[in-house]
């Protein structure tokens, strides 16, 4: 004959108590870890864009660089990258306005216009470092970057 074994009230108690505690354990891990991967995805969409800033004042330079083809200058107290395209007096400037890198396509000679400009990134800041021998230091929030200019610059 087989005895039937009884579970008291408490241990029911118990036993559920212990099923919700690894069930709140379970959660809290759930969103700490969701918190941390949206952290780790947030850093990098922000190193990436850091990146976008200095690579398109660095390709811009590097796919013009021919002979008297960079100029760096200033325009009513902005610092100024143009990249001319061949001898068309045509080509691309790029610079900061209102918190924005800013890159345009036009005449060289006219005067700069933001409105119709290209807006690349946020930066509150862009400075253009001529430290000699026809090599450059730019600087934008994102961080500093370095240019030679094999072609000379103007």
């Amino acid at each position: 004959m087989r005895m039937k074994q009884s579970v008291s009230p408490a241990m029911g108690i118990y036993m559920m108590g212990v099923a919700g505690v690894i069930l709140a354990v379970f959660f809290l891990l759930v969103v700490s870890g969701a918190g941390i991967y949206r952290n780790a995805v947030e850093r990098r969409e922000q190193n990436n864009r850091d990146r976008a800033l200095l690579s398109y004042v660095l390709a811009n330079v590097k796919a013009g660089d021919a002979q008297g083809a960079i100029q760096v200058y200033e325009a009513d107290g902005t610092p100024v990258v143009a990249v001319e395209e061949g001898n068309s007096g045509y080509g691309v400037r790029i610079y900061q306005y209102e918190g924005k890198l800013m890159g345009d396509y036009g005449r060289l000679d006219w005067e700069l216009n933001p409105s119709e400009a290209l807006a690349i990134g946020e930066t509150e800041k862009f400075q253009i470092e001529d430290l000699g021998h026809d090599t450059y230091r730019v600087i934008t929030d994102a961080g500093r970057a370095l240019f030679h200019v094999r072609s000379g610059a103007d």
